[in-house]
């Protein structure tokens, strides 16, 4: 789950996820943190 350290999980996405999902998971990351602050 994401932490209140965003910035640094954004920095260094999860081993799982291979390089090209790295923009992806950018994205998803920076759209549940708005979301996850919305329903917070």
């Amino acid at each position: 789950m994401l932490e209140m350290n965003s910035s640094s999980s954004l920095k260094s996405p999860p081993p799982q996820s291979p390089l090209p999902v790295s923009g992806i998971w950018y994205l998803v990351s920076g759209i549940w943190y708005l979301v996850s602050t919305v329903v917070i």
